[in-house]
């Protein structure tokens, strides 16, 4: 979650040939307007990307390059990179990631433009702008950008896997669920704290990861009526020494720290008004 990944070895110089090459001739379509200028400037755009780096956000937007505009470039994005139409880039980015979201870890099915195409043309097609997402993820960023001294996660250039000043606590819903939260303490990076917070809203990814993992502890736990309190509380320290820092996921080894810590109020609304409720 939030870990740096490898950037795509293709080249906007590739992307830019396959398009082509899907035309079968010079005056089908949009292929007019990939002149030998627009290679030229498609190419020096990406090359001040990568030497942008970590500080690609300071790039300023072109609404257009040679005579390609926002409508051609996202028609050419659309219709011949999604879905893999051609070259099979999108598979490939994907893949290059392990086909899992950039952010939170579960399936990539889409890519995302870090820079919103809507307003940076110059980066619709090109490789390193687009990263792999969920569509969760995709949906909730939406075309947010970099907020003054907030940056905008580029899983190319940063790495917030150690989840640092990551916090759980927890409330008791509707009187009867212990429901897990989580946030960044004020020890966090501004820009990590802005991502999680604002731009992903990833507290409500990882409350409903740690509420699952409660319903299948609680199912597990109600049904083994012949476990005792303390055999219950054995069982989840058990669990919890068998998490490792660096493998496991942050969330996941706070979480079972807190069930540790309040056990008592985990086993009274998960363990044992459940099985009262089953007799």
């Amino acid at each position: 979650m939030f870990e740096r990944k490898k950037i795509p070895d293709i080249s906007v110089e590739e992307v830019v040939s396959f398009i082509k090459k899907s035309y079968q001739t010079d005056n089908i379509g949009y292929v007019s307007y990939i002149t030998e200028n627009y290679i030229i400037k498609s190419v020096a755009y990406e090359k001040e990307y990568q030497n942008a780096a970590e500080r690609f956000h300071e790039i300023k937007a072109v609404k257009t390059v040679d005579r390609v505009d926002s409508k051609i470039a996202t028609f050419f994005y659309t219709n011949k990179i999604i879905g893999n139409k051609i070259g099979n880039i999108s598979s490939n980015i994907l893949i290059n990631s392990g086909g899992i979201c950039a952010v939170c870890d579960s399936h990539a099915d889409t890519l995302d433009h870090v820079l919103p195409k809507s307003k940076y043309v110059q980066y619709t097609i090109t490789p390193i702008n687009l990263v792999p997402l969920c569509s969760r993820c995709n949906r909730v960023k939406k075309d947010k950008v970099t907020n003054q001294n907030k940056i905008i996660f580029h899983p190319y250039f940063h790495d917030y896997g150690d989840m640092h000043g990551l916090v759980i606590d927890y409330k008791i819903r509707k009187n009867i669920y212990f429901s897990p939260s989580y946030k960044l303490g004020q020890n966090a990076n501004i820009s990590f704290k802005y991502n999680f917070e604002e731009v992903f809203k990833f507290n409500e990814v990882l409350s409903s990861l740690a509420g699952h993992e409660i319903i299948k502890l609680s199912r597990i736990l109600i049904n083994k009526t012949e476990l005792s309190k303390k055999q219950v509380q054995e069982f989840l320290k058990t669990r919890k020494d068998g998490l490792m820092d660096g493998l496991d996921p942050q969330w996941k080894i706070l979480l079972y720290e807190l069930l540790i810590k309040e056990f008592d109020v985990f086993y009274e609304y998960e363990v044992l008004i459940k099985r009262q409720e089953l007799k």
